[in-house]
């Protein structure tokens, strides 16, 4: 058998350079997933637990823009119109269902008493015009907005945007807790095991759908904020843009690591054998095996995580100790 496959090599390598082209394009699927689920186990009961209470308690999606003033005070004109464009700008997006800031949030305080007929809608910055310091007193020490929309110091105020949910999505996350919340007590049926699978396979198209629509959202957002950095510190916060973050820094650390192996390989590989040909075929090897490891990583749509996506670097060391042994 193998004295067949030495005579013909050609054959035997353009069958392997065929597979490799053929799930490297597959490699365009490869998809690094930084969600919570991704980092801790279907078994986990207090992932589980928490999850229920927010579908529950908390469901909305939001999104935090943190601006604080640099040349001007938080409670100023300038603030305020600042607000006023970032609020415009940013409810015009697609999934965004309103968006919070300090001059539309109800100040209840300045209520005179609390009566059926009256709408909390009246008692806005923006209907009221307060004075800035009588605005800030408003702020400090209030029991719900310290802390959330304006920081201790008032030098900072934050914009809440929340997003409309996914009501398909969420139906079928809050039957999949319920039964995986089931599961660890041992009792599902084999008819709620089989609907636990089907319901998983339903979702998660849904989810891969809407990871890439957060990571779209965080960049527009990021877009939107841009013109105003020469006035303001402005910071992004949340689930998503914690997700987006981590998945752009592990694919910066692959393009930087992965590159630098490559550079590291060929000059050892050129230090110690001193031939084109012994360089040339190792890099050929190496890059063949990741090529196709992620490409079947795409084709089986199986997706890394952040620890995980480690392996290309290990992988090329690993390829690259057998060729060397090999030749």
């Amino acid at each position: 058998m193998l004295a067949a496959l030495f005579r013909y090599p050609l054959a035997i390598i353009l069958f392997i350079a065929t597979i490799s082209v053929v799930l490297g394009w597959h490699s365009r699927q490869f998809e690094i997933n930084a969600s919570a689920e991704t980092l801790i186990s279907d078994n986990n009961r207090d992932y589980l637990e928490s999850s229920k209470a927010t579908q529950r308690f908390a469901p909305e999606e939001f999104l935090l823009v943190v601006y604080q003033p640099t040349a001007h005070d938080l409670f100023s004109e300038q603030s305020f119109s600042d607000i006023r464009e970032l609020t415009d700008q940013l409810q015009a997006l697609e999934r965004v269902e309103t968006v919070r800031t300090i001059l539309n949030v109800p100040l209840l305080t300045q209520m005179d008493g609390l009566a059926a007929e009256v709408d909390p809608a009246d008692y806005t910055q923006e209907k009221l015009s307060l004075p800035a310091d009588k605005l800030a007193q408003t702020f400090r020490g209030h029991p719900i907005y310290e802390g959330l929309i304006v920081d201790r110091e008032q030098t900072a105020s934050a914009i809440q945007l929340l997003y409309r949910q996914d009501p398909k999505l969420q139906a079928l996350d809050s039957r999949i807790t319920t039964l995986k919340l089931k599961a660890l007590d041992d009792r599902l049926s084999t008819e709620e095991r089989l609907e636990l699978s089907q319901l998983e396979e339903q979702a998660e198209p849904l989810r891969a759908e809407l990871r890439e629509q957060r990571h779209k959202e965080v960049e527009q957002v990021l877009k939107i904020v841009e013109p105003y950095r020469a006035r303001a510190e402005l910071y992004l916060g949340g689930v998503q843009v914690l997700g987006y973050e981590l998945i752009s820094i592990i694919k910066r650390d692959l393009a930087l690591f992965g590159s630098t192996i490559a550079l590291v390989i060929c000059a050892v590989l050129a230090l110690l054998f001193r031939s084109l040909r012994w360089v040339v075929v190792p890099v050929l090897c190496c890059a063949s095996s990741v090529a196709m490891t992620v490409g079947l990583f795409g084709l089986l749509g199986l997706k890394a995580t952040v620890i995980s996506s480690s392996f290309v670097a290990l992988q090329l060391i690993l390829t690259l100790a057998i060729v060397i042994h090999l030749i």
